[in-house]
């Protein structure tokens, strides 16, 4: 038998390994667990999205997300924003406000420089400048108002109500029961909110964040080329 495990939330973005070999421009895709947009305050979306704030040593010391004893997988937050911290806390709050402006339709994004932090924890050193390309998968209506008609139908009907897709799927909602993506049923009532644990994606399911995720990178290409055009 081998033993063997996943990051066990120490970096669930693969960051610091990056940083450690002072990797200069980094594409960063999150698999977000909250709308941005639906977030009260930086702060709230922090504590929802803990992987990414903690990067920034921003995780909230409480929150009503966390366990009642106000701790990640069982370790004080404070001591998880000091484990995890490699970015400059301030730049926090702008990151939240600029995903949270850019996923008004299309891909939630954010380009930005950071001064690397030294992290004893994860063994990187610090004292350089990092350029990181944030990609947030959110919901996107431009993306979902190009979908098949049946798709939207099948969307929305597992959503429980119109939402996003609502006037894509007037007048055909009297067909809803007979279509469907993948055999039937999504079950996706917060897509795209996937948990990242579920591990019996449905084909429909698949194909849906897998198509996303392709639209949002091809939407990005002037992002990805300003990244990339000053790489020596």
């Amino acid at each position: 038998l081998y033993s063997f495990a996943d990051g066990g939330t120490a970096d669930n973005l693969a960051i610091t390994p990056l940083l450690r070999r002072r990797v200069l421009k980094l594409v960063v895709c999150v698999a977000a667990s909250a709308n941005v947009s639906a977030a009260e305050s930086p702060a709230d979306w922090a504590g929802f999205q803990w992987d990414i704030s903690s990067l920034f040593g921003a995780a909230p010391p409480t929150h009503r997300s966390y366990n009642k004893n106000n701790t990640v997988v069982g370790i004080p937050i404070d001591l998880f924003n000091r484990k995890l911290q490699v970015f400059p806390t301030e730049a926090y709050d702008e990151l939240f406000y600029a995903t949270g402006t850019t996923a008004t339709g299309g891909p939630s994004h954010h380009l930005a420089n950071y001064t690397v932090l030294t992290n004893p924890f994860q063994a990187v050193f610090g004292g350089w400048q990092v350029e990181v390309l944030w990609v947030v998968n959110q919901q996107q209506t431009d993306w979902e108002q190009a979908l098949p008609q049946e798709t939207a139908a099948a969307l929305a009907r597992d959503r429980g109500d119109q939402g996003l897709v609502g006037g894509i799927v007037q007048g055909v909602r009297q067909a809803i029961n007979q279509v469907g993506v993948g055999g039937g049923s999504l079950n996706i009532k917060e897509y795209p909110f996937i948990p990242t644990g579920k591990a019996d994606y449905s084909p429909g399911l698949t194909a849906l964040l897998s198509q996303q995720a392709s639209w949002q990178m091809l939407q990005l290409q002037p992002q990805l080329q300003q990244l990339l055009s000053d790489t020596v």
